[in-house]
């Protein structure tokens, strides 16, 4: 006896350890937030456990209990909040492991103690009591019910068997709410037992409905049906392992060495999951804000292996939403995969962005190379509306009144507004060797005529054109781009000298 009560805490230890590790991760930023976290920030929801009272879009919302389909959590949500949910997560796939142990022993199973590690240790398992999932409570209402229905078997307790007969009954109709893809097997946890009592069937599914919204949408209930998480997995995996408890209580010695193998080999894919979650150091932060401040829309960017892990933080689907091709390096003679010319190309060598147009430098471990071949290559910005990509003063010598043309190719950013409509870019023709003096003024409203103004947009081969004073004198000059704010007249950032133009006699 005392040794079964040892390998069971030293089971529920061993599971409370996997489940707590790394259960504050990605609670910091929401670019760290899991795939099996996703579904807490869309907008369409359907029939879960965490919904019980969504109704549909159009519905009388204003009937007491019900709320339309939106965002169970924001990019802005407590920590507390999502902190609390996998807590309670994590107790309940304790739970869980708990009652498949006391199962085991009360069915007299010589291998009670190798199924409890089994579920223990599973990835799938303690990632569905880890993280948020829609369907997450599936396995323990399923333990719960099988536990009451073995214990209702064994009690000769006429009034106390009814009881446990009913919580089994309640148990298994629950996951038409907690686990719409499981119906299937509510349906055969309360058909399939001799003798069902079908007026409590009919109480409790009736009763159900009333009380819960989320069951009276159909639309809402069949479109949850159809999908499926890491908890149905779980609870299917979970099904198989009882069924082979509940007809195989004796296993030989060479059965149960298997199962705890294979135990030991699931805990350790779990601990290796765990280690693959990114954890980006400081500079690496500082490369991902860049990287989302800078990759244009649907643009293919290639990681080197040393930075692929950064590729779904700097998509953060959950904030940011970078929407580009994340594309790993090549491997020669045993990559056949048609790669795609890239935007840009992330290295911690820089010898590998060597070749590219034009390379920044993001701390001091990171290079980043653009691929786009521009006239006089560079990256400058004004403040956070625009970085000049290149530039080009087509026209270098010119007369009096003569037509000037200078080509921008440039790059909105990130967090443009309408806002950025109050600011135009100005050109200054100065005096080689009198730059306080302009000789030409002019303005143009770039911002408000690009007709394609987006958060990161790439506009190339924009071109400005204005014409010189008759009057003006010959000589050398200096052409000045910059960015300014056309109902203050504050400028942003610094003027950028394009080139010299050489004003030549009298036309």
């Amino acid at each position: 006896m005392r040794r079964s009560m040892l390998a069971s805490a030293a089971i529920l230890l061993l599971a409370a350890l996997l489940r707590l590790n790394a259960v504050t991760y990605g609670l910091s930023d929401v670019c760290l937030t899991v795939p099996e976290e996703y579904w807490l920030f869309a907008a369409e929801q359907t029939t879960s456990l965490y919904n019980w009272n969504i109704a549909p879009q159009g519905a009388l919302t204003t009937l007491s209990g019900r709320i339309p389909p939106r965002p169970l959590l924001s990019a802005e949500a407590q920590l507390a909040d999502r902190l609390g949910l996998r807590l309670a997560g994590v107790v309940a796939g304790l739970v869980t492991v708990a009652l498949i142990l006391r199962l085991g022993r009360s069915l007299g199973s010589n291998w009670w103690w190798a199924a409890g590690l089994f579920t223990a240790v599973a990835p799938w398992q303690v990632a569905s009591d880890r993280w948020i999932t829609p369907y997450d409570a599936a396995p323990l209402v399923l333990m719960l019910s099988v536990w009451a229905y073995g214990l209702g078997e064994s009690t000769r307790s006429g009034w106390r068997r009814a009881a446990l007969k009913g919580v089994s009954t309640a148990a298994a109709l629950s996951l038409l709410l907690i686990a719409p893809p499981l119906w299937w097997l509510a349906v055969l946890m309360v058909v399939l037992p001799p003798r069902p009592h079908w007026r409590l069937i009919l109480f409790l599914l009736l009763g159900g409905i009333v009380v819960f919204p989320a069951l009276q949408t159909p639309e809402l209930w069949l479109a949850a049906a159809a999908r499926w998480d890491l908890g149905v997995t779980s609870a299917c995996i979970l099904v198989g392992l009882l069924l082979v408890l509940w007809w195989r209580r004796h296993l030989s010695r060479w059965y149960i060495s298997a199962l705890v193998v294979v135990s030991l080999c699931a805990g350790a894919v779990t601990l290796y999951q765990t280690t693959q979650l990114p954890q980006p150091t400081a500079e690496e932060w500082e490369l991902v804000r860049w990287l989302q401040n800078r990759i244009p829309d649907d643009e293919v960017v290639q990681f080197d292996f040393t930075v692929w892990h950064l590729a779904p933080v700097v998509a953060c689907p959950m904030g940011a939403d970078i929407r580009f091709q994340a594309q790993s390096m090549p491997v020669e003679f045993f990559d056949v995969r048609e790669l795609a010319s890239p935007y840009y190309l992330i290295s911690n060598r820089v010898d590998a962005v060597s070749k590219m147009p034009y390379i920044s430098q993001v701390g001091e471990h990171f290079w980043i190379g653009r691929r786009l071949a521009l006239p006089n290559v560079t990256d400058i910005g004004f403040g956070e509306l625009v970085h000049v990509l290149g530039y080009e003063l087509v026209t270098t010598s010119t007369t009096p009144a003569g037509t000037v043309d200078l080509r921008i190719d440039y790059q909105f950013g990130a967090n443009i507004t309408p806002d950025v409509l109050a600011y135009a870019a100005f050109v200054h023709v100065t005096p080689e060797n009198d730059p306080l003096t302009n000789s030409v003024n002019i303005s143009d409203p770039f911002f408000a005529e690009s007709g394609n103004t987006g958060s990161r947009r790439v506009m190339l081969n924009h071109h400005i054109r204005f014409s010189l004073p008759p009057t003006i004198p010959a000589g050398v000059y200096a052409v000045r781009l910059g960015i300014f704010n056309v109902y203050t007249g504050e400028k942003v950032g610094e003027e950028l000298i394009l080139g010299e133009l050489v004003v030549t006699g009298i036309n």
